[in-house]
């Protein structure tokens, strides 16, 4: 009826996004923004899509254009750090990240992603400060919990492992997820081989590589890695910071 509704081609773009159907999404966010629509929502969801897509200096184009229509948006600010700290500008994507908590302490999504981001600077102190302060926002969070307890018990830089806390930490998610998550047992399994249970360890990924093949998960190929490690008295260690490569044992 009226082809110019920006409102209308919101909605439809959402209900695309909803259904993986991104290009056509893109294409009517594109249809919006040619019409001039002035709603931050259309550049935020664009730069949502082009995101998923791994087109990040895009993304970031239409995050800019959405803080312009929106600056006092904490998830703006947040969503711009994630692209920036994807482009590996770390720098500003702290940038974003502090403004985005300073409009909203209480975002643990962006505590988590300005730990990560330190975290891929070497800044590993720092990182588990971000983690510890979004672990207080969110306490009943299973992915939060299990992401900080992954970095507690995988860290090769040994100044910033905590068995322990790790082990406490994934046993909570897993108790919180019903004891379902693939993702949740292999980092369950990481922390009790890093307390030196290298049992339960094995048990953990045992139970892993079963819940991911029920979920035909494509990529088990790390679960069976920590398996076999597990299995001949190995811990698995890893490094966070950007400048190493990830998953060395």
């Amino acid at each position: 009826m009226n082809p110019n509704n920006d409102i209308a081609l919101l909605d439809l773009g959402v209900a695309l996004d909803a259904q993986g159907r991104f290009a056509e999404a893109l294409e009517v966010y594109q249809q919006a923004e040619n019409m001039g629509s002035r709603r931050y929502q259309v550049h935020n969801n664009f730069g949502n899509v082009l995101g998923l897509l791994g087109r990040h200096d895009e993304s970031l184009a239409h995050y800019r254009k959405a803080i312009e229509l929106a600056p006092q948006s904490a998830t703006l600010h947040s969503a711009a750090g994630s692209q920036l700290a994807a482009l590996g500008r770390f720098a500003e994507a702290l940038l974003e990240f502090s403004e985005a908590e300073k409009l909203d302490p209480n975002d643990a999504k962006t505590r988590m992603e300005a730990g990560k981001t330190l975290f891929k600077m070497g800044r590993d102190a720092e990182g588990l400060d971000e983690f510890h302060t979004a672990l207080q926002i969110e306490p009943g969070n299973y992915q939060t919990l299990a992401t900080v307890a992954h970095y507690l018990a995988a860290n090769e830089n040994t100044a910033a492992r905590d068995g322990s806390n790790a082990l406490g930490l994934a046993l909570k998610a897993n108790e919180l997820s019903g004891h379902v998550q693939p993702m949740v047992f292999d980092i369950l399994g990481m922390a009790f081989a890093e307390k030196g249970d290298l049992t339960n360890a094995v048990a953990c990924a045992q139970n892993a590589l079963a819940l991911a093949n029920a979920a035909q998960m494509k990529n088990i190929a790390p679960l069976q890695l920590r398996l076999e490690l597990y299995k001949n008295k190995q811990p698995w260690r890893e490094s966070f910071s950007a400048t190493n490569a990830p998953g060395k044992s």
